[in-house]
């Protein structure tokens, strides 16, 4: 019969088997790239690939680095990563659709 020691190394070894430490691999979930205004990598991706092609429309729709601006060189790498993919992907066609202004009152 294992004695206290060996049964909660057990126990341990057990509920570490439990723990998913590949969490950071799922890339369906998404950051705020822009805090100031809640814009987050998804939403900023999403545009890309709708048609947006510059950081102020991109500012224009969402808000994104009109504020503090911290976020404009992050949101502006995401956009051009994103939108140099969807060229690749449709052999350089240029998208359509591109998704109407939203209007901020300050």
């Amino acid at each position: 019969m294992p004695g206290v020691a060996e049964r909660r190394a057990q126990q341990g070894r057990r509920w570490l088997d439990c723990i998913d430490n590949r969490s950071h691999l799922d890339y369906s979930s998404s950051m705020f790239v822009c805090i100031c205004n809640a814009v987050s990598d998804r939403e900023i991706r999403n545009l890309a690939r709708r048609g947006v092609e510059t950081l102020e429309e991109l500012r224009l729709l969402t808000g994104c680095s009109d504020c503090c601006g911290q976020c404009a060189p992050e949101a502006e790498s995401i956009l051009l990563a994103t939108r140099a993919a969807v060229a690749a992907e449709r052999g350089a066609q240029q998208p359509v659709g591109l998704p109407r202004p939203v209007q901020h009152s300050f």
